[in-house]
């Protein structure tokens, strides 16, 4: 994904500031602040921008309806999204207001001015179906069941007015091109496919402005008092003004080189924004990174079910760096993912105190019992950084802490076959590996986990986290020892953990294993997921009788290379929805690299149904 360069800018989606920040506005900065500081780390100069949406007829209304001005309402809420950035300790360069006048508005109606010039900018009557979730009008194609795929219940309101219209139609040529030859890269790849599907659908002109009357809060129109800038030139427009645009300075960092956004504004950000840039004569961005959305112990997360999580608490409740861990690590980068209690636990317990903390400890106390500083020795626990640059580079971040646990566990394994306490012929040796080790792991770990990489670092006794070309240069021998207190302190089963059924062991005995029911079924229908595009609803039989069920392996597996084969699946666990279907089981499948593979018999006799033992 990332293109090695001098400068390197990244930005976030701005996020509208009608209500407090979510879960998933965090795993977004988090996202891009890890390729922010990888890129520092790699002796970039880096520019970070995130920031609020704060125009728009939400905002104008549920300020009218509170009482209180516009402009104290957006104020309010764009402080608690800057709060956020410093709760999770992101890296930005700066934070974008569309409100400002003074920093955002020039730029927005140069930008206005340059697509008038171009002549596509029109005015025009229009009759449309409108959201008003999404503050814009939706087609026909856009809805399902009538009704908005991201905002189901609100009702598709019918709005006819005049207003000013963007010349889109006359770009689909220039843009498909552009995505087609990864010019202006999309990525992951299906959502690649995904925009070009639309194109080939063919561009309508887009809806520009809206009357003064029905938008009141926003950028006026140059020229015309009546009308307001609709969203497109006004939100969009934040990735120039927040470097500087229309200034020539903004010249430095344009083109962008990521836009991180969710894969609900991908057309917007894949299709709109670079048509807007070619006819105002700027360069398009080089690449655009997009994420999925995250549910809430399995289910969409919603107020009136409770389940909404709120990153304030969860990084009050388990610190700052458990909660960037987990969402990198657990959440897959470019897919959907779910956020649980059970889950983060369970990897803070595990891989942060016992595998991370515990490395650091051991380590560090062997060091300090045996005279304090580093010895001499030879370097003997080589670690390639390419092979997680090669995984950042992809935006495939948390294959890159995996990568980077691989090498967490190879160290464990290091000591637990040299068994420093009894005092080897080689011990000086091993503890300068250990150091060593330690120094890679602090420098590895910065993206992702800041705060315990720079712990780490000082407890090392280093006046810095390392570059990534600083690491070229051993430890220097002779640096003292600085242990301080532990990393990562385990999660108490408290009485609401047991409640939800929480299990932060890392091993089972074998009455457990007992617990789960295998069966072999025989696959006999496989069609796409109707709501998302990484899953495939199978009918499966198993003998006795016939279950739907799920499966996120439609970027290995056609329909055909799956129907009429067997495989192995667990058949007793509770039913889940995931996005509107329901699945009653679940296939069993490896992972190696790349390449993954479903679970099958070898033997054809083996009969659906027949129990795994």
């Amino acid at each position: 994904m990332i293109k090695l360069k001098k400068k390197f800018y990244i930005t976030t989606a701005i996020a509208y500031v009608n209500s407090s920040p979510h879960i998933g506005f965090a795993l977004e900065v988090i996202q891009a602040d890890v390729l922010a500081r990888w890129h520092r780390q790699a002796g970039y100069d880096v520019f970070y921008l995130t920031g609020t949406d704060e125009h728009g007829v939400k905002n104008y209304t549920t300020a009218k309806k509170q009482g209180i001005p516009t402009k104290k309402f957006v104020g309010i809420h764009a402080a608690e999204f800057q709060k956020l950035t410093k709760s999770l300790n992101i890296s930005n360069n700066y934070f974008i207001r569309t409100s400002d006048q003074k920093v955002h508005w020039p730029g927005v109606i140069k930008m206005w001015k340059l697509l008038e010039k171009k002549g596509d900018i029109y005015k025009k009557s229009y009759k449309g179906n409108y959201c008003s979730g999404c503050e814009r009008f939706v087609t026909e194609k856009d809805l399902v069941n009538k009704l908005c795929q991201y905002h189901p219940n609100r009702k598709i309101e019918i709005v006819e007015e005049e207003n000013y219209f963007f010349r889109l139609s006359k770009y689909q040529n220039k843009i498909q091109k552009l995505i087609e030859s990864d010019k202006y890269k999309i990525y992951p790849k299906s959502r690649k496919n995904e925009v070009l599907s639309f194109i080939r659908e063919g561009l309508q002109d887009i809806s520009f402005s809206r009357t003064k009357k029905n938008l009141p809060w926003g950028v006026p129109v140059p020229g015309d008092s009546n009308q307001t800038m609709y969203v497109w030139c006004d939100a969009l427009t934040n990735y120039l003004t927040g470097i500087g645009f229309p200034k020539k300075s903004a010249e430095k960092w344009w083109p962008a080189d990521v836009h991180v956004v969710g894969k609900d504004i991908i057309r917007f950000h894949a299709i709109y924004w670079p048509a807007m840039l070619i006819s105002a004569g700027i360069p398009v961005p080089k690449e655009l990174f997009v994420h999925g959305f995250i549910t809430s112990e399995g289910q969409k997360m919603s107020k009136s079910i409770g389940n909404v999580v709120d990153p304030f608490e969860e990084v009050k409740k388990y610190g700052i760096d458990a909660v960037r861990y987990f969402l990198l690590r657990e959440i897959p980068s470019t897919a959907d993912g779910d956020y649980s209690q059970k889950a983060i636990v369970s990897r803070i317990n595990n891989e942060l105190a016992n595998e991370l903390g515990n490395l650091v400890s051991r380590s560090l106390t062997l060091i300090e019992r045996n005279g304090g500083k580093v010895p001499s020795g030879k370097f003997q626990l080589n670690f390639n950084v390419n092979k997680v640059q090669n995984w950042v580079s992809k935006g495939e971040l948390h294959k890159a802490l995996e990568e980077i646990w691989s090498f967490i566990s190879k160290t464990n394994e290091y000591i637990a076959k040299k068994q420093p306490w009894t005092k080897p012929k080689d011990l000086d040796n091993i503890l300068f590996n250990l150091a060593e080790a330690l120094r890679w792991i602090s420098a590895l770990t910065y993206s992702f986990i800041p705060e315990t990489s720079e712990k780490i670092a000082k407890q090392l006794g280093l006046k810095k986290v390392p570059t990534f070309a600083e690491l070229k240069k051993p430890i220097t021998v002779g640096t003292k020892i600085k242990k301080s207190g532990i990393l990562f302190t385990k999660i108490e089963e408290t009485k609401e953990i047991k409640k939800k059924g929480l299990d932060t062991k890392p091993m089972i005995n074998f009455k457990d294993f007992e617990k789960l029911d295998l069966r072999v079924g025989k696959i006999i229908k496989v069609e796409n997921h109707p709501n998302a595009d990484k899953l495939y609803k199978m009918q499966v039989d198993f003998g006795a009788e016939k279950r739907q069920v799920l499966a996120g392996i439609r970027q290995w597996y056609k329909p055909a290379d799956l129907t009429g084969k067997s495989a192995v699946f667990i058949v007793n666990l509770e039913p889940r929805k995931i996005r509107g279907e329901e699945s009653q089981a679940m296939i069993l499948a490896a992972e190696s690299g790349k390449d993954v593979a479903f679970i099958a018999p070898t033997n054809k006799n083996i009969k659906p149904g027949s129990k795994i033992h």
